[in-house]
């Protein structure tokens, strides 16, 4: 047998004023003193804000210290305007390494390179720059009107790098070119032709190293006898130095002894001269 139970407009109309007024009071609880840490990404997907993510570069160059004329590639380059849509205050996180990826598919994919963490509170809303660095050498640097949205976290060698980067600020062309080496298998030739020189070069091996990346942009024995030369002028430096204090040393106790030799001296009498 089937019941079949009916079910009132009025019945209807006081279950929906119930649940309203109950998530009201849920969400007034919530308003005092109530605060959500989460990431934006976490923040954008439970419609906490919503965000403008773009290049920060506007076309003036005096912006910034190194751009290539279009735009900005690694450093201050992104851009994000965040807006709370909610009455709880919240404690975002833009997670290092999170990965950026353009609306337009010939701009470069980007990698946030430094961790931030910023208060908004109940609809309040924020502009932010964030350092972050290309990880797509041949396509369009991101600038002013190109959007991105948040994609995944980097992982295994890049996640390492990124960590080392952050942890040496090395948010510069050194960073950048160990970044290309793991994300385009960038070698020397290909660094140089994007503007790298010898010292960058080698800074960016140094972080390759420290974060255990097996890849190289320094040809083995170039990087080992400069790494032999810069041993061997420290060596001869110390040497140098070393050579000095004991010169300085010798003559302060030369000069100290003959100062007490004549203090001790009984004074000369003058000639007698009948």
């Amino acid at each position: 047998m089937i019941w079949r139970v009916r079910t009132t407009r009025v019945e209807i109309v006081i279950c929906v004023l119930l649940l309203t007024m109950t998530i009201f009071n849920h969400r007034t609880t919530l308003a005092y003193g109530e605060r959500i840490e989460c990431t934006l990404y976490e923040a954008i997907r439970n419609d906490y804000v919503i965000a403008l993510i773009e290049g920060a570069y506007s076309g003036y160059e005096e912006s910034f210290d190194l751009t290539n004329g279009y735009g900005v590639f690694y450093g201050p380059c992104i851009s994000v305007w965040v807006s709370s849509l909610v009455d709880e205050t919240l404690v975002i996180t833009v997670k290092l390494g999170r990965y950026l990826i353009p609306d337009d598919y010939d701009v470069q994919n980007m990698m946030i390179t430094k961790e931030y963490t910023f208060t908004l509170e109940a609809y309040e809303n924020t502009t932010l720059t964030l350092y972050a660095m290309c990880i797509e050498m041949h396509d369009y640097v991101p600038s002013e009107g190109e959007f991105f949205d948040l994609g995944s976290l980097a992982t295994g060698y890049l996640y390492d790098l990124v960590c080392e980067i952050e942890d040496n600020y090395a948010q510069d062309a050194a960073g950048q070119a160990a970044i290309w080496a793991i994300t385009d298998h960038a070698t020397e030739e290909d660094l140089r032709e994007m503007g790298a020189d010898t010292y960058v070069l080698k800074r960016a091996q140094a972080l390759l190293d420290d974060a255990d990346v097996p890849y190289s942009v320094v040809k083995e024995e170039e990087y080992g006898y400069e790494e032999e030369t810069r041993t061997s002028n420290n060596t001869l430096l110390a040497a140098a130095l070393a050579v000095i204090l004991i010169i300085i040393v010798v003559g302060v106790v030369v000069a100290v002894s003959r100062h007490y030799e004549k203090k001790r001296s009984p004074p000369q009498q003058p000639p007698y001269y009948p």
